[in-house]
């Protein structure tokens, strides 16, 4: 008899929760010039967790009682956000191109995978800010890569790919 079981839900409901979390912190801040950093990471960090609650697996401590939620698994501890999409199966990644081009029809985007790219570094390097490391972000990309995240990992999206349609 197993002493605990692992599944993947998608996406991972403990880790979506935390992303619109700190989604909701990067919207109360982005207002505040004098809150930008904490807006910027907050922004960014909820980018990260949109994208591992699409990697995470669910484990729970006893096999027999999936009420018993003990923690998620992730495939990978990157910050980098081009990585985490880079990292997931072909089918999310296909899933989450078509959702960005119905999400943004009719304005001209760059692929989703470039927009990623434009933070890469950018969450470890603003959270240390006083290093000199961090670069400048295009914030009106990361308020509109929120926005898409929140979208794509909603019920209705998520479900749309559960199915096939």
């Amino acid at each position: 008899m197993p002493n605990s079981a692992e599944f993947h839900f998608f996406p991972n409901e403990s880790i979506l929760e935390q992303a619109k979390e700190f989604s909701e912190a990067s919207k109360v801040l982005r207002d505040r010039r004098s809150l930008v950093v904490p807006f910027i990471v907050n922004g960014l960090f909820s980018l990260e967790l949109f994208l591992k609650c699409l990697h995470a697996k669910t484990v729970y401590s006893n096999a027999w009682d999936v009420g018993n939620y003990d923690k998620s698994l992730l495939r990978s501890k990157d910050h980098s956000l081009r990585g985490l999409f880079e990292e997931l199966p072909d089918s999310k990644q296909d899933w989450l191109n078509l959702l960005h081009a119905e999400f943004f029809e009719g304005s001209p985007r760059a692929p989703l995978v470039e927009d990623l790219g434009k933070f890469d570094r950018a969450f470890v390097d603003w959270r240390y800010r006083f290093e000199g490391k961090a670069v400048s972000v295009p914030t009106s990309i990361l308020n509109e890569l929120i926005n898409f995240f929140e979208f794509a990992c909603s019920k209705p999206s998520t479900e749309r790919f559960k199915f096939g349609a």
